[in-house]
């Protein structure tokens, strides 16, 4: 069903049938005068043909080409993201899009002389939101939604968390105040513009479809249409994108799961999308889904090579534990022995190669932190409780609020136990030493922090 201000059609891919009455199964639909977002939905679309699919195409591609992307293949990426974005609301998987580059790579020549002018005037642009603010501003709607300067701040683990339930469209539910609750659905393909693209959790970075600028080649303005002629461009974006929906969504879903040497899964099938609607509307509604794969394949390849390697979250963690500093006495220094900070791999470093430049004393300071080093017949061990540690080293950190103990379970040869630390028996994790070793990296001995 298309709503466009006071008018309300359904459209089965091959024509339009009005809806007369304002109510539909337990909805209400929302008939709105001052809410229309495009001229001659039915007229435009009705006159669609393959010719003015692969003409928008030409036309986008010739003026995102201009802008100088780290990945050959992102000008086209994008052209295929923009008439997606119109449908995003009937794609069976949503990925997101972030646009990530340098200050003066072109980030905001692209939203506003271009991607605003075609995706309309109802598109929300918000500059660093927080989930509350954009969940109330999108409310019911299925406007195509920017956010810029998504850097890191206070509230952007949240904004994720809020559109991670938009990839396969999930529900959310709120309380109020009247104790009715709310329920709230997203099932929008959002794009994010930001000079980095920041502690994306790995659950995340797969549901990007990442494009990265670098500073233009050479300075100066880019020529671009005039606002007047892109918002003409929008009204056959719209069109075009109704037109080739019902084809492109049934080739998303068919090549999804293929195969692709070094690529996760969860990031073809992102791509996907932008390749079943760039192969609709370059070779039409009869394309083959051996054609899509190809154009997939040609989208992705050498990707892998800019997403950098893949870390596990629970070796990250780990790793974020062992980089978080206490305050010790470094007597090494001579004289009266200052406070200084130190690593928590460091000072496990020092138990094992038995260099105690910071003294055993330094382990009372792992203690009242939530980390104790546990002899055993089979080795030492390391023993964590997650709550002190999630209190006392990752305040304000990402972490602050996860199950840490079932990350830490998934590391090797971890196992759940009880141990006596800072005078208080306390629950917590158990972890060979010799088995943290290797996450510790310690290839310097003398390596400080």
């Amino acid at each position: 069903m298309i709503v466009n201000g006071a008018e309300a059609h359904f459209y089965d891919g091959q024509d339009f049938e009005q809806v007369l009455h304002p109510k539909l199964d337990r909805h209400i639909i929302d008939f709105d005068a001052n809410a229309a977002w495009a001229d001659q939905i039915v007229n435009d679309t009705r006159s669609m043909r393959v010719g003015t699919g692969k003409n928008l195409l030409d036309f986008l591609e010739e003026f995102l080409v201009r802008w100088n992307w780290t990945h050959p293949q992102d000008f086209r990426v994008l052209a295929a993201l923009i008439p997606a974005t119109i449908i995003q609301t009937v794609w069976t998987w949503r990925p997101l899009c972030s646009v990530i580059g340098p200050s003066d790579a072109g980030k905001s020549t692209l939203i506003q002389e271009l991607l605003l002018p075609i995706l309309g005037n109802w598109t929300i642009r918000a500059d660093r939101s927080t989930e509350a603010g954009l969940r109330q501003a999108i409310r019911h709607h299925a406007m195509p939604v920017i956010i810029d300067e998504f850097d890191k701040y206070r509230q952007r683990q949240q904004v994720l968390e809020l559109f991670r339930t938009a990839s396969r469209g999930g529900t959310i539910l709120r309380g109020t105040q009247n104790q009715m609750g709310m329920e709230f659905g997203m099932r929008h393909l959002a794009w994010f513009f930001a000079i980095e693209s920041g502690d994306i959790w790995g659950q995340d970075r797969n549901r990007f479809i990442r494009c990265e600028l670098h500073l233009p080649n050479e300075r100066g303005t880019l020529r671009l249409p005039p606002h007047d002629a892109l918002r003409e461009v929008g009204n056959i974006v719209v069109a075009v994108a109704l037109w080739a929906a019902p084809a492109a969504i049934r080739l998303a879903n068919a090549i999804k799961s293929t195969q692709i040497d070094n690529i996760d899964g969860r990031l073809v099938e992102s791509f996907s999308v932008p390749a079943a609607m760039y192969a609709v509307l370059s070779l039409g509604r009869e394309v083959t889904e051996a054609q899509a794969v190809e154009i997939m394949k040609m989208m992705l390849a050498g990707r892998e090579a800019l997403l950098g390697p893949t870390e596990a979250e629970e070796s990250r963690l780990f790793g974020d534990i062992m980089a978080s500093t206490v305050r010790v006495q470094d007597p090494g220094k001579g004289g009266v022995a200052p406070i200084v900070e130190c690593a928590i791999g460091r000072i496990l470093e020092e138990h094992l190669t038995h260099d105690y430049r910071f003294g055993k004393e330094s382990h009372t300071t792992l203690e009242a932190n939530g980390v104790r080093i546990v002899p055993r017949d089979s080795g030492d061990w390391l023993f964590i409780v997650p709550e002190i540690v999630q209190r006392q080293l990752l305040q304000h950190m990402r972490w602050e609020q996860t199950r840490v103990d079932q990350l830490l379970l998934r590391l090797p040869g971890a196992e759940r136990g009880q141990q006596r630390i800072a005078g208080t028996k306390r629950s917590g994790i158990l972890l060979p030493l010799e088995g943290c070793h290797a996450c510790l990296d310690l290839q310097d001995k003398n390596k400080t922090t």
